[in-house]
């Protein structure tokens, strides 16, 4: 990893008029999939009244705003809250694969594929006790620990460099990812389950009653979650006798769920109905609430989405690339089993597949050794391959160190300069600052997706669909104007931190020594977790009809994967730097109690 981070830009638009000492707090909402025509049109005709009234105070609105590549949420929520580009903050994806573990293995090691392969979102159960994703953060009482914990310790996020310049921590997250630097992230707790289970049968209960109705109804369970934000947000704003945060970032999954089980398409009906999203509803209360908290004129509010989305009808699953390669290139070893499904207890192949919504990433291995990158030579056979598979929009190859267009045989220059592909080349260059971006990227055509689940709407490709985002600072200084010139949600983090004073300390380079604290952190938040604990009480009572040897393994995947990432971290550290070694006394009694902590908990459960 370089050390050199590439960080957005202040939008001179705004934070040229905020930095001065009036400007105490900014509040930064992320619409989860939201596209900027489906709000800015819901704006324009009068769908959304109270946002429109909150922006009456002063707005700049940016037509243009674009998200990074690959337009994922795990990877769009990093680049959000750093400012910087993935190849930078070290989230390349919602999954990717650990091609060092492979390469140089732990203590002789051997890892298997479900290990080495980062998923910080599945929406299966195939691993129910372990798997990092969104329905799993239920179990864990923390969404994304392992995303938190393998972002590079350079690139600091929004919360850090704010509680660096106060000297405290002072932010806060709400049911948000990315929460390295907040102290007590407010995340889904045992008591919302009831909650979410009950909109989910309300929704069930009116599909049914629509089949003798004739009304149509749209799915959208994760308005409790919305709701449940705003809450947690306006709960906050109004608590006496204690500072309040100078950050809030609060993540709105509504749009993005809704979004997949209907189609993009539907998207302005989200907003036009209350009984969807109620989410011009909220924005009203958020603005009597700072009104009546007197922090109407001295907070930045910020309204953008970390991607769009696309319709999408046509499923291209790992399994039927890997079926296809194998096809044309039978030599190569693949992680599948003789049904052809995934083998995720393969320990060693010369080709992994990773799937991204509307992107796809292909990893190959060089002269049986995962350490050294295939040339240009080796992936000539695997792009042929591709080419002919119906599905991929674009293909694009890392050789000599950068990504290039491989177009009819041959590799091209990637252009920032078609509209359908905004920030093309700037967007993929990136990726190329670290091993774990893959050789091969595939973007998928309009309708085509990379994934195991049918979707009707869907996101991660370069196109403009995805990539085009809203963009929204309110405040009582701000001039009325529609900006028309570019910006991409890598210019949130700064434009905020200009604004209030603290630029210099989030474009300053992070420690490995925090690094390794955010790991401990997260380790011990996931094994300290209530429902952690509880679910080991559940073993224990189910243990006579269920498989041990298969729940034990995934179970401790998290806590495996956070291990191998402390304990590599800190051999690499002192193996540069040995004379350090007495800094890490404190870490290292530290992790050994977490782990201890751990294998007692599992002990008691079973």
């Amino acid at each position: 990893m370089d050390e050199r981070v590439l960080h957005g830009d202040s939008l001179l638009d705004v934070s040229g008029k905020f930095v001065n000492d009036d400007l105490k707090m900014a509040i930064i909402l992320i619409i989860d999939g939201c596209r900027a025509d489906a709000i800015y049109g819901a704006l324009n005709n009068g769908d959304m009244p109270k946002l429109a009234d909150f922006m009456n105070l002063g707005y700049v609105k940016y037509e243009n705003c674009f998200t990074v590549f690959p337009s994922v949420t795990i990877a769009c929520h990093a680049s959000i809250l750093t400012g910087a580009y993935p190849g930078d903050h070290g989230i390349v994806g919602n999954e990717w694969f650990k091609r060092e573990d492979w390469a140089n293995p732990q203590s002789g090691k051997k890892y298997k594929l479900c290990e080495v392969t980062r998923e910080y979102v599945k929406y299966s159960w195939k691993r129910p006790f372990s798997d990092p994703g969104l329905g799993n953060g239920l179990l864990t009482g923390d969404f994304f620990q392992l995303a938190n914990s393998d972002m590079y310790p350079e690139t600091k996020t929004i919360y850090q460099a704010y509680n660096e310049k106060i000297g405290r921590q002072a932010s806060m997250s709400i049911l948000e990812m990315i929460t390295r630097g907040v102290n007590n992230p407010k995340l889904i707790d045992i008591d919302d389950i009831p909650e979410l289970l009950n909109g989910w049968l309300k929704t069930l209960l009116n599909r049914l009653g629509s089949i003798f109705t004739g009304k149509k109804h749209l799915r959208n369970e994760n308005k409790v979650l919305d709701n449940s934000a705003f809450d947690n947000l306006l709960t906050s704003l109004g608590e006496n006798g204690e500072e309040k945060p100078g950050i809030f970032v609060v993540w709105l999954p509504g749009m993005d769920g809704f979004s997949h089980k209907n189609g993009a398409t539907k998207q302005p009906e989200y907003f036009k109905d209350d009984t969807l999203g109620k989410m011009d509803e909220q924005f009203g209360r958020l603005k009597s609430k700072l009104a009546e908290t007197n922090l109407l004129d001295n907070t930045l509010v910020v309204i953008t989405a970390d991607h769009g989305q696309y319709d999408c009808s046509q499923r291209i699953p790992s399994e039927k690339l890997y079926e296809h390669l194998k096809s044309k290139l039978p030599n190569e070893k693949y992680p599948l089993k003789a049904n052809g499904e995934i083998d995720d207890d393969c320990d060693n192949a010369s080709v992994v597949i990773v799937e991204n919504g509307g992107a796809c990433y292909i990893y190959i291995r060089m002269d049986n050794d995962w350490n050294k990158p295939p040339d240009l030579n080796r992936m000539q056979n695997f792009l042929t391959a591709l080419s002919s598979y119906n599905g991929t929009d674009r293909i694009f190859v890392r050789d000599k160190g950068i990504y290039k267009l491989w177009q009819n045989g041959n590799c091209m220059t990637i252009s920032n300069s078609d509209p359908n592909y905004p920030f093309a080349k700037d967007r993929i260059d990136n990726l190329a600052k670290t091993t774990r971006s893959p050789d091969i990227i595939l973007s998928a055509k309009a309708t085509y997706y990379y994934a195991k689940k049918d979707m009707k709407g869907e996101h991660g490709s370069l196109q403009k669909e995805n990539s085009h985002v809203p963009l929204i600072f309110i405040n009582s200084k701000l001039q009325k104007e529609n900006v028309t010139n570019n910006a991409q949600v890598i210019d949130i983090a700064p434009t905020i931190a200009d604004s209030m004073g603290f630029l210099t300390q989030l474009m300053g380079i992070g420690t490995p020594e925090e690094n390794l604290n955010y790991i401990l952190d997260a380790l011990e938040k996931l094994i300290n977790s209530k429902l952690y604990r509880r679910g080991f009480s559940i073993l224990g009572k189910m243990k006579k009809i269920l498989e041990l040897d298969k729940i034990e393994r995934e179970w401790y995947y998290d806590e495996l994967n956070m291990r191998d990432s402390f304990e590599r971290e800190l051999k690499d550290y002192l193996g540069k730097h040995p004379d350090k070694w007495s800094d890490y006394d404190g870490l290292v009694r530290r992790y050994k109690e977490i782990v201890s902590e751990s294998k007692s908990h599992f002990e008691i459960g079973l």
